[in-house]
């Protein structure tokens, strides 16, 4: 059996070494598409995600001060918003854990 790769006779495209050349091309994005990204760093996402978690446990204990100093909040209101606050942050600290995990495979990298 040889090494290389031949190209089926199915999909003839000339030039081409192995169906697989075009693949290892990088594509290239069009000049309006890249001018419509916005450009967001990883620390301004990060932030920002933090202070919506930050909101959730804010909301979270508002609305059981609430509930338990009389004001109109079902406990089905109350539950749910302990809930996603509970999520948020498991979300975080599994996001956090992944980060961290990244940096010392990272760290232990031979040069």
């Amino acid at each position: 059996m040889s090494s290389s790769i031949s190209q089926p006779s199915m999909f003839p495209v000339p030039g081409l070494q192995s169906p697989f050349g075009a693949w290892s091309q990088p594509l290239a994005m069009p000049s309006s598409a890249a001018a419509a990204v916005p450009q967001a760093s990883f620390a301004e996402l990060f932030s920002q995600s933090l202070e919506a978690v930050n909101g959730h446990q804010n909301r979270m204990h508002a609305d059981i001060a609430g509930s338990l100093t009389g004001n109109d909040l079902s406990m089905v209101e109350t539950f749910s918003a302990a809930r996603e606050a509970d999520l948020a942050l498991k979300l975080t600290l599994q996001i956090r854990n992944k980060l961290i995990e990244a940096y010392r495979e990272i760290q232990n990298m031979q040069l």
